[in-house]
């Protein structure tokens, strides 16, 4: 795969990420009152992508609020934050093999990839979002189909 291959590829799971986002900040809109565990697990996927958008930016005041809880207007807007910063750092073609040097949260330094970065971003996504779709279930809310597929077969509106 070459580095424009893996630039459109990232691109393109970047806007999957972001409809599925949205798909279940639609939802929360329409259950105001649903398991609080819920907004604070979409919470946390925003938050995470905004901790690693600053660290592959290097802000000079990082973002390292993992935690924070939105409301449901709070969620449409950190995720339109989210979804800027990171097209914005896709487009401008990162050298994906670079290595950058962060802190985690507990103050532990570490080194990865670039590539391996947001490979990490997209699939903690992921893993949240059926956490997400399991307690949506448990609270007898049906959950919106999140699967990258339907998004490959133009399923997301």
């Amino acid at each position: 795969m070459t580095v424009s291959d893996l630039n459109a590829h990232f691109l393109r799971v970047l806007q999957y990420h972001h409809l599925a986002q949205l798909r279940v900040i639609t939802l929360l809109k329409d259950h105001p009152n649903a398991d609080p565990d819920i907004f604070k697990l979409i919470s946390h996927v925003i938050n995470a992508h905004l901790v690693w958008i600053s660290r592959l930016q290097s802000d000079i005041e990082p973002f390292n609020e993992v935690w924070k809880i939105y409301d449901a207007a709070g969620l449409t807007q950190a995720e339109q934050l989210s979804q800027s910063r990171w097209e914005s750092f896709l487009k401008s073609n990162p050298d994906f093999n670079s290595k950058i040097k962060y802190q985690n949260v507990q103050g532990q330094a570490f080194e990865n990839t670039v590539e391996d970065i947001i490979s990490h971003v997209f699939m903690h996504a992921t893993y949240h979002r059926g956490q997400i779709a399991t307690r949506l279930r448990q609270s007898g809310i049906a959950p919106m189909s999140t699967d990258f597929i339907g998004f490959a077969r133009g399923q997301f509106s």
